[in-house]
């Protein structure tokens, strides 16, 4: 991270690493206070966009897969379905 500055006689300064994170510390309050509220507000905008249509769209493929499943459920009990286990063999008992 990069900060432009001036120094003493006025000329502008690049500063990096450890001065930068005294340069903000020297701020005054209400710079720290908004730099924060800055940051919260780009944040929380983030998650209104991305993530919170993200889960609606999860939360709506799951109701519809679920629905899709219990409606399939419903048609194969009013057909009368067999009743017990599809496409399995049965095995004789061997002799003893």
């Amino acid at each position: 991270m990069f900060i432009l500055s001036r120094d003493a006689a006025g000329a502008w300064v690049v500063q990096s690493g450890r001065r930068v994170a005294v340069f903000v510390a020297r701020q005054p309050g209400w710079v720290t206070k908004g730099a924060i509220v800055a940051a919260g507000t780009v944040m929380l905008l983030v998650l209104m966009v991305l993530i919170v249509p993200a889960l609606l769209v999860a939360v709506l493929f799951v109701l519809v897969g679920s629905c899709l499943a219990w409606g399939r459920q419903r048609l194969d009990a009013l057909r009368g379905g067999s009743g017990g286990r599809r496409n399995v063999r049965v095995l004789p008992r061997a002799e003893e």
